[in-house]
């Protein structure tokens, strides 16, 4: 990717940041000239809060698509316990796991499972895509998160309820700037769990059963 491309990553992400800046920009003025009043104050505050935690998540983004396409990324090899960090994975995201009230099932065998990697990227790796499983989950639907082996290889398994992926999302996921009909955000992070699986070695894995769409991420198979 270029100059140009890194210019699009850049004018994409400041784009996306002025919805949440003029949302946190109107609730604070209002806020001081009384506009809101002091009994709804917690709720328009809560309301800044999330849209600073999002902004913060697309600068994030911005700047790791931007490390990545531009060869600055010095990725550790390392011995690491997938185990653990798809476990915390899953506590930073109970919050939204919980707002839509999803059966989350978690498994893994009684052997610890790791990897040779860089840990902070692998964790990135696995949020972006357990985040995306709940953020496109049914209501009350299922999320399920497994690790095992296949073929040999450490995997870890992300399904989840939902409009099964269709073939056209299934070829654009990866895409940076993707967003399918219900997509938001910096349409970066599956675009960066996709490099990050390439410079590991890893393979992501697609497919459909029935209502679920699941996600594979096979390391060493890449």
């Amino acid at each position: 990717m270029g100059e140009n491309d890194l210019i699009a990553i850049i004018s994409s992400s400041v784009h996306d940041m002025k919805a949440p800046l003029t949302t946190i920009s109107g609730f604070a003025g209002a806020m001081l000239d009384g506009t809101i009043p002091e009994e709804k104050r917690e709720h328009y505050l809560a309301i800044i809060r999330d849209e600073s935690e999002r902004m913060s998540r697309i600068c994030e983004e911005l700047l790791e698509a931007s490390r990545i396409e531009a060869g600055c990324e010095n990725y550790k090899n390392e011995t690491v316990d997938i185990s653990d960090i798809a476990r915390n994975v899953i506590v930073s995201l109970l919050d939204e796991i919980e707002a839509k009230n999803l059966n989350f099932e978690f498994n893994e065998p009684e052997i610890r499972q790791t990897v040779m990697g860089d840990k902070g990227a692998i964790t990135r790796l696995l949020y972006n895509i357990c985040e995306n499983a709940v953020k496109f989950s049914y209501k009350g639907g299922d999320m399920v998160v497994t690790l095992g082996v296949i073929d040999g290889y450490n995997a870890v398994r992300i399904e989840n309820s939902g409009d099964a992926i269709s073939d056209e999302v299934k070829e654009k996921i990866f895409l940076p700037f993707y967003r399918s009909g219900k997509g938001s955000g910096s349409g970066l992070g599956m675009f960066i769990a996709k490099r990050i699986a390439d410079a590991h070695g890893a393979e992501i894995k697609i497919d459909r059963d029935n209502d679920r769409t699941v996600f594979t991420v096979v390391f060493g198979r890449g």
